[in-house]
């Protein structure tokens, strides 16, 4: 197949049969054409690598995400459970304190009763 790199947009088996084309010239394309598909080979194992690497930080933040979430619903829980027992108090209080009231008020009316 014809390709635009090469003169006259010829394919490469006709480019190599030309005879102005030197040895030195041809080898001097293909280190050329080497040397890219080597840098183009590291730049891939070096993208590989850092994918990697960032695959493995992304599961760390999510392990912290994990932990701080725990901690936040152990730390609701022990709220809730110190508002629980402060409800159970302050209800225990009040109807401690409204049987006494009520006790007290029992027994005023009885000794108004017994006076009279």
């Amino acid at each position: 197949l014809p390709h635009e790199n090469h003169p006259n947009g010829m394919d490469a088996e006709s480019y190599s049969r030309r005879r102005e084309i030197s040895r030195e010239h041809m080898s001097s394309k293909l280190v050329a054409a080497l040397r890219i598909v080597t840098a183009q080979t590291d730049l891939v194992e070096h993208l590989e690598s850092e994918l990697q690497h960032q695959k493995s930080e992304v599961i760390k933040k999510q392990e912290q995400v994990t932990k701080l979430q725990e901690e936040l619903i152990t730390a609701k829980d022990s709220q809730l459970q110190e508002l629980k027992d402060s409800v159970v108090i302050s209800v225990g209080d009040t109807v401690e304190t409204q049987l006494k009231s009520y006790s007290e008020e029992q027994v005023i009316k009885l000794q108004a009763e017994l006076i009279t």
